[in-house]
């Protein structure tokens, strides 16, 4: 692979002086590209075989049935039951 990349710069160089200004950009945006994938699979590593992971994943749906069915009403008494405060100066 290595070889590939040098004879290519190599082949590049050969070329006129405008050449290397419009081939910079496009070698510039796919080395950034590479290095952004190269970050992400680093940080995105699987977890390897045998290492059970401490907390489960739950659903959402139904995370909240325990909560009290008046606590919208009660949350609502507490918006209506306090004066508005004026908008904030920056």
């Amino acid at each position: 692979m290595i070889d590939r990349l040098h004879d290519t710069l190599l082949d590049l160089e050969r070329l006129l002086p405008e050449a290397h200004e419009e081939a910079a950009p496009y070698i510039e945006a796919l080395m950034e590209t590479l290095r952004h994938a190269a970050v992400t699979c680093a940080h995105t590593k699987s977890v390897p075989n045998g290492e059970a992971s401490s907390t489960q994943w739950q659903d959402p749906f139904g995370a909240w049935n325990d909560l009290p069915s008046t606590m919208l009403d009660e949350l609502d008494q507490i918006r209506h039951g306090s004066q508005p405060k004026s908008p904030l100066e920056l």
